[in-house]
């Protein structure tokens, strides 16, 4: 992959995870302007997330990196302890939903294709509790 495309394809999956955090934000705000208030918390892993470039110094002229491009996120728990991914729905499949966290992060999917007029739809949705015991979304896909 060329340095070009890798810095395309980077700022595509961020911009994804910056779309998702704002359906999250839109999608709260309708529950909340409805009066909904059981929903389990989950968002997005955006928050503190950066896109970056590296520049080289001179003096590391000598050890290239294969891309100058990254995408930084916040880390979740990862020890031997802490809980696994979780996958919600895929690309494809939806899944049973037999918990209210899964039954809200599903409606978050179909909120994203009513509220995109039928655009976008975000899928692939997976994550992890965080230290606080939130649902943490990482990596979402999206069908347009």
């Amino acid at each position: 992959m060329s340095e070009e495309e890798a810095k395309t394809v980077l700022k595509a999956e961020y911009r994804l995870l910056c779309l998702c955090d704002a359906f999250k934000n839109a999608f709260d705000g309708l529950a909340y302007s409805s009066g909904v208030t059981t929903i389990p918390e989950f968002y997005f892993n955006f928050e503190g997330s950066i896109l970056g470039k590296v520049i080289p110094t001179p003096s590391s002229g000598s050890r290239p990196l294969p891309h100058k491009y990254f995408l930084a996120t916040p880390l979740l728990p990862c020890g031997p302890h802490d809980a696994k991914v979780q996958k919600f729905t895929g690309n494809g499949t939806v899944g049973a939903a037999d918990d209210h966290l899964t039954k809200a992060i599903h409606a978050f999917a179909h909120f994203s294709l009513v509220y995109s007029s039928h655009d976008v739809l975000i899928c692939d949705l997976q994550g992890a509790p965080d230290r606080k015991g939130r649902m943490c979304l990482i990596d979402p896909q999206c069908h347009t």
